[in-house]
């Protein structure tokens, strides 16, 4: 009796793990169809951003005010930006739904974990009501308390739990809903801590190294910029010396890891405020890294179509390239907005050109290595960056609309073709 009852325990031990994977991944995703960010949806979520950074600048308790609306473009774009996820929140009879799909690497159960939650009224923190995983119902308690706890454990010192803790309330009124914060400030410094011991956690050995790499060739950038005579340069004439330097340090080190460096130091020192505050974020540098300040670069002429590509070959680096192109669209619908400089497939076509510029050069060890032999070759930026004519740019929110309607439509997608097709007949890409 003994010994058929640690059999029954083992094979329970065993089958139970399986049997709840297999209710909770599916086959096929709940969300079937993502919704298509529209050029309002950019402003929205602008508007959802500046809020939540305006919040955390508070010192007392702060409200955060997100219209239900504001909520999902955002929520539009990160699909956009990855095939990853899919959904939205949708606010009925004071309590707000979300249903999500998130696809995961394939399993024999399937590829997609299919997540419902309704979030609750409260005066008394974070609640959550009846959820779903898969076809498997969790309480909404039971939930919470699973993701404070894997935050604490991740985090250590209890921070998911203090995080989550510095919500106060949640109300909700017609199209939005109000999170109150016992601080902005207390959010935003445990935020701060979270993400500074998940970086701990993570552990990259190859950080320091990578920032040294990075150091060296903005020091010859340095070099390279200190010998210009002309006020305005054109960006080819720098990546030859640049990468003669690169080559030579690939001797003796990885072809792949001196193509990154390489890469985040133009980026760091040619491509704006904007990313050089997030590389600093990123690699955490004792010193601030040091910029142009002399010789203004250029791509077809245009200092504006530099930093496109390199911001693009620089997000590339950190993500991948849906994500780098879905963040130049969300710019371009920006500038299309009411006031703004307008969408430019111009502007499109440069973040395009940075996205496979960094991809080239960092694809494999192999490939880095042929991206060192071809870019060696180059005698002029034009074997690079692809030709600009025939496409379009200023075009107002209307225009844009009535000759486009929206970035999922064939015609859209013919331009992007057609800047594709001009980057792959580039000499540096054959």
């Amino acid at each position: 009796m003994l010994r058929k009852t640690i059999i029954i325990c083992l094979l329970l031990t065993i089958l139970l793990p399986i049997f709840v994977i297999s209710q909770v991944i599916d086959d096929q995703p709940t969300v079937t169809s993502a919704r298509t960010p529209e050029i309002a949806d950019a402003q929205r979520t602008k508007r959802l951003l500046q809020n939540s950074w305006d919040m955390l600048k508070q010192n007392r308790r702060a409200e955060l005010i997100v219209a239900v609306d504001d909520l999902n473009a955002a929520i539009s774009f990160l699909a956009r930006g990855t095939s990853y996820i899919s959904g939205g929140f949708n606010l009925q009879q004071k309590q707000l739904e979300g249903t999500f799909s998130l696809k995961i690497p394939r399993t024999p159960f399937g590829e997609y974990i299919n997540l419902k939650m309704t979030i609750l009224p409260s005066e008394q923190g974070l609640d959550l009501g009846s959820c779903k995983i898969g076809s498997i119902p969790v309480p909404g308690s039971l939930l919470l308390l699973l993701g404070r706890s894997g935050l604490d454990l991740l985090s250590g010192d209890q921070l998911g739990s203090q995080l989550l803790g510095t919500v106060e309330r949640i109300s909700f009124s017609p199209g939005q809903l109000q999170i109150g914060f016992r601080s902005g400030q207390e959010f935003a410094t445990l935020k701060n801590r979270l993400i500074t011991q998940l970086k701990k956690m993570r552990g990259d050995p190859d950080s320091s190294e990578e920032l040294k790499r990075i150091h060296f060739y903005l020091h010859q950038l340095e070099n390279i910029n200190n010998r210009q005579t002309e006020r305005y340069v054109s960006f080819g004439n720098i990546i030859n010396p640049l990468f003669l330097q690169v080559v030579e340090q690939s001797r003796t080190h990885s072809a792949l890891e001196e193509n990154r460096a390489a890469l985040y130091a133009l980026a760091i020192y040619l491509g704006g405020r904007e990313f050089r505050q997030l590389a600093s974020y990123l690699l955490n540098p004792e010193q601030p890294f040091p910029r142009n300040r002399t010789t203004r670069y250029t791509l077809a002429g245009r200092r504006d179509l530099l930093k496109h590509f390199l911001v693009s070959a620089g997000i590339k680096l950190i993500s991948d390239v849906q994500i780098g192109f879905a963040v130049g669209e969300f710019k371009e619908m920006l500038d299309a907005y009411n006031g703004g400089s307008g969408f430019s497939f111009i502007d499109l076509a440069a973040d395009r050109s940075g996205l496979h510029f960094a991809e080239s050069a960092t694809a494999s060890a192999a490939e880095a290595k042929r991206f060192q032999q071809r870019i060696l070759a180059i005698s002029h930026e034009s074997d690079f960056f692809p030709k600009i004519s025939l496409l379009e740019e200023g075009l107002s929110q209307r225009k844009f609309i009535d000759r486009y309607g929206n970035v999922d439509t064939e015609r859209y997608k013919e331009v992007v073709s057609l800047i594709d097709q001009r980057l792959a007949v580039l000499p540096l890409y054959q």
